[in-house]
């Protein structure tokens, strides 16, 4: 999928965003998210200082006013999902905060479950495959 520079932005701020939804930053979300600018080619960004930059807004419209394409924004909640269950953890705070990011994306309730039950579905496959793994 092609985004523009400034959506990817936006997502990377929705993603800081989501990290800090529990009030706490885990190694699995900050692997998470070096993982994400891998992808962009971003290998080898110190992490901690553009996290820092983002969470001066601390208001997630600021970023989601950023992404503009209706993919764009449906890719931001996809990965938003993958992030708040890369930690193992996926709690009430969490999924609350992801409803009402959705709600500002413009995504309707029907999509955020299905997107929803999707990740969770990919975060229980990982689990079983590592468990395999240890065998």
């Amino acid at each position: 999928m092609k985004l523009e520079r400034e959506e990817v932005k936006g997502i990377f701020g929705v993603l800081v965003h989501t990290m800090d939804l529990d009030h706490a930053r885990s190694d699995d979300e900050r692997v998470y998210l070096m993982r994400f600018l891998d992808a962009l080619g971003q290998r080898g960004v110190d992490l901690e200082p553009l996290i820092e930059e983002l969470v001066e807004h601390p208001d997630v419209g600021w970023h989601v006013d950023r992404i503009r394409s209706r993919k764009g924004r449906v890719y931001a909640l996809q990965q938003a999902l993958l992030l708040a269950l890369s930690d193992g953890s996926y709690r009430v705070v969490e999924r609350r905060g992801l409803q009402l990011l959705a709600e500002r994306l413009g995504i309707d309730g029907v999509l955020f479950e299905q997107l929803e039950a999707w990740a969770m579905e990919g975060s229980e496959w990982q689990i079983r495959g590592a468990a395999l793994l240890a065998r």
